[in-house]
Parts: C-alpha cells; sequence; structure tokens
C-alpha cells in the first residue's frame, strides 16, 4: 500500500454512506488534525471514491486542507468495498475502555498541561474522570478534601 497525497476536490463521499458526522464532531477531528497532524489516511477505491475517512475529508475540507493523504484499496469487489465501509465505522464502537488506564492517561496530560479538550471527550467526561482519580487519592491518605479538577483548557 502506497501513501499518496490527493487534492480535496479530487475525493468523492459515497453518497450511501451510513455514517453521520456532526458539525460538533468535524471540528473534533478537524482539532485532532490540528494538533497532532493528519496521521490516518483516508482509504479511496480506484476512482477515489471514499472507503474510510468521510470525516476527515470533512474536517480537511473545515480547514481549508488542499491535499489529504490516502491509500487507494483497489482489492475489494463492489459487494465487500460496502460491507468493509460498515464494518470500518461499527467495529470501532464495539470496543471498550479500560477505565483504570484511561484514567491514569488523563492524569498524566493533565499533569503535562496538554489540552484535554483535543481528545473528543466532553468536558464533564474529563472532569467526571480525573474528579474521581482525586478523590481516589484523598481517601487513601484518609480523609476527603474539596476536589478540584486539574487540567488545562482552551475555551
Amino acid at each position: 500500500m502506497k501513501l499518496k497525497r490527493i487534492p480535496v476536490e479530487k475525493l468523492i463521499a459515497y453518497e450511501n454512506n451510513a455514517r453521520v458526522h456532526s458539525p460538533e464532531h468535524v471540528e473534533q477531528i478537524a482539532k485532532s488534525i490540528n494538533k497532532f497532524g493528519f496521521n490516518v489516511p483516508i482509504l479511496i477505491d480506484t476512482e477515489n471514491n471514499i472507503i474510510a475517512g468521510h470525516g476527515r475529508l470533512l474536517a480537511a475540507e473545515l480547514l481549508a486542507l488542499k491535499s489529504v493523504p490516502t491509500i487507494r484499496v483497489d482489492h475489494l469487489t463492489e459487494e465487500q468495498r460496502k460491507a468493509y465501509i460498515i464494518a470500518d465505522n461499527r467495529i470501532a464502537l464495539n470496543s471498550t475502555w479500560d477505565e483504570d488506564i484511561l484514567k491514569d492517561e488523563l492524569q498524566f496530560l493533565s499533569d503535562a498541561d496538554i489540552d484535554l479538550t483535543v481528545l473528543g471527550f466532553e468536558d464533564h467526561e474529563i472532569d467526571e474522570m480525573l474528579f474521581s482519580i482525586q478523590i481516589d487519592e484523598e481517601t487513601k491518605n484518609g480523609k476527603i478534601l474539596h476536589a478540584q479538577r486539574k487540567r488545562k483548557c482552551s475555551k
């Protein structure tokens, strides 16, 4: 598989894509691309039809990017391509989080002054996870103090 940058206007969104991207979701993707780079290429067929990456294309358009990284997938039949489009979106939803590890990672990033708003979580979700960490640490010391969330936000 070869990575190739293709002009945004040459990419064709799949008209029957069942996955819907809200404006808020597209903004989250755009924010992630701005912060970390365009690290996940858009998968396309031989005619530049998008197989996976519709949200990334919308984010690229929002960011006014001229071109995006793509990988051409030419080994799928039409039926396999349609099935993969659904599978790619659905299979990721079947995983779960290891809450303890996630809390530790969020705390580490917060302590390092990383903007947690680029991670895709809602503010209240981050607050709940970091608040529970602080309560756990305070409880271990035999006292519960007023917990203040400690994280960097860009608002």
